[in-house]
């Protein structure tokens, strides 16, 4: 062999150990991301897909259709069920219910489950396939909510709206819950026309003064624990209450979740929300 092919020889043992070196590398690289995104990886429940230790966050929404809705109002309230989904968090718990009698038994969630997060939510395409947790996201939650929310506009109209009574229920499920009391966030939504219709109070009959309201037994009665939750009152305006949704209404509305200490963020009409 010549001096020129033994120096290309080793010239060519020493690309091909450096080759080696890096792959090996790459493999070390490779294996610390997955034990690190093992060692991230959270206990989750295997039907909610909600972390087994606790909720991250919990977003309730009380929906109230005891009155039919036209089909404006009725595309509306899909649109902002969809765009509350989508806000949702990774390990998020949302919770949906619909407004009913609560004399029995409470309100149970129609929809009670944790987003397993979207392609935006994964690190890094080295240990993580955005496409694939974007399937996994729309199989295990985005369609299911779709099909709550398209059911909530089959649900028959009831002669009462018991509000008060809807949300002091829907307080002691979902923010009494254990694992969601330290919940970093706390979210209540209330989509509603707001107009309690129940034995105790009507407000077809008139507004009462809330000051008035907060000294009654009834309003001991009801008083919920929201916990320092959010709120969101997300009224459904109906043309043939205008007299009852004036602006002694809202004020109503407003200073009762106030009067709880729970901070009212947002006061947006359906078709706006």
């Amino acid at each position: 062999m010549t001096r020129v092919a033994r120096r290309r020889r080793r010239a060519q043992e020493r690309r091909g150990w450096i080759y080696i070196t890096v792959a090996a590398l790459g493999f070390l690289a490779i294996g610390a991301a997955a034990i690190t995104f093992s060692v991230r990886e959270r206990k989750t429940d295997k039907v909610s897909g909600c972390p087994t230790d606790h909720y991250d966050s919990v977003t309730a929404v009380l929906v109230d259709v005891t009155d039919p809705l036209d089909p404006t109002q009725s595309a509306a309230l899909r649109n902002a069920m969809l765009k509350i989904r989508d806000a949702t968090p990774k390990f998020g718990r949302l919770e949906i219910y619909a407004l009913g009698p609560v004399q029995v038994r409470t309100l149970t969630p129609i929809f009670a489950a944790c987003s397993p997060g979207s392609g935006e939510d994964v690190d890094s395409s080295l240990y993580g396939n955005p496409e694939l947790a974007d399937r996994i996201w729309k199989q295990r939650f985005g369609d299911k909510v779709a099909e709550v929310v398209n059911r909530l506009g089959e649900l028959a109209p009831q002669a009462n709206s018991p509000i008060l009574e809807g949300v002091k229920s829907v307080s002691v499920t979902a923010f009494g819950n254990p694992l969601a009391r330290n919940a970093k966030t706390k979210k209540f939504i209330l989509i509603s026309d707001l107009i309690q219709n129940s034995a105790q109070l009507s407000m077809y009959h008139g507004v009462p003064d809330f000051d008035a309201f907060r000294h009654s037994p009834y309003f001991q009665e009801t008083r919920p624990a929201l916990r320092g939750a959010d709120v969101e009152l997300v009224p459904i305006e109906r043309e043939a209450a205008s007299k009852v949704q004036d602006t002694r209404w809202r004020d109503f509305w407003i200073s009762y979740f106030q009067s709880l200490n729970d901070s009212v963020e947002r006061w947006v009409r359906v078709e706006a929300y």
